[in-house]
């Protein structure tokens, strides 16, 4: 809102907007630009609607929201396994991948909202080709509420039955395979 600055140096009696008389002597006041009523509604009322708008940007169609696949999701890098694969900046939005602490087990790291991130929902594993592919979406109960805009990593520990110790493994994302070496 804008404010003008007045300095009066007598008696002086407000408008009817102001609706009552004052005595000013020397004194300086702020005073309202006119149509302040109605333009603080108007203001109102265009940023309502940009912030109703952008957090509605954020809510996807519940109907992609499913169970997760993961064992377990907390935010932060991985507490025990292997080097993730690529490197994950957890500053920056992005996907890395890593064997887990335990037999048969996947790091998932993603990084973006901590109020609703991306985990796997779906992992589909080869046995003869030795590869994994993993679908992401939200975890269920996340839209009803709006994500932040923060962004941390959140890993998610995966169980792939019949994944290899021994061997190294690849994951196929949409840009490119990622190999994770075999547990040591």
């Amino acid at each position: 809102m804008t404010w003008s600055t007045t300095t009066t140096r007598a008696t002086r009696t407000r408008t009817t907007r102001e609706a009552r008389s004052t005595r000013h002597t020397g004194t300086t006041r702020r005073t309202r630009p006119a149509g302040g009523r109605a333009t603080r509604a108007a203001v109102g009322a265009a940023v309502a609607l940009v912030a109703g708008l952008g957090l509605t940007a954020c809510v996807a169609d519940p109907a992609v929201h499913v169970r997760s696949v993961a064992d377990v999701t907390y935010l932060g890098l991985p507490a025990e396994g292997g080097e993730l694969r690529p490197a994950v900046d957890p500053e920056e939005h992005g996907v890395g991948f890593a064997r887990g602490g335990e037999p048969q087990t996947v790091n998932v790291v993603t990084v973006g909202s901590s109020s609703c991130p991306l985990t796997p929902v779906d992992v589909e594993w080869d046995a003869a080709e030795r590869t994994l592919a993993f679908t992401f979406g939200r975890r269920a109960a996340t839209d009803t509420r709006p994500c932040t805009l923060d962004v941390v990593p959140s890993t998610s520990v995966v169980h792939v039955d019949g994944l290899p110790a021994d061997e190294p493994v690849t994951v196929l994302t949409s840009t490119r395979e990622v190999v994770l070496p075999p547990t040591r």
